[in-house]
């Protein structure tokens, strides 16, 4: 995620992120390299941050997933 980005290389004043197509038949663009959980308001703050998308629009937000687990011998 972007978060552990900019706390691991803390010491970099930038972080490369590419501009990927979706697909053929969509105009939609995924922004590699900039995943991130944060709240929606931060997260298109963010995008529009970015030179040449601050008038980008955001068509779904980044989420996270967390999995927990239990050992079978645990139950």
């Amino acid at each position: 995620s972007i978060e552990d980005k900019i706390v691991r290389f803390a010491d970099k004043e930038r972080h490369q992120l590419f501009l990927e197509p979706e697909g053929r038949n969509t105009e939609e663009v995924y922004v590699q390299g900039l995943s991130t959980s944060l709240p929606e308001d931060v997260q298109r703050d963010l995008v529009h941050s970015i030179k040449g998308l601050e008038n980008a629009e955001m068509m779904r937000t980044g989420y996270a997933i967390e999995y927990d687990m239990v050992l079978p011998h645990q139950l």
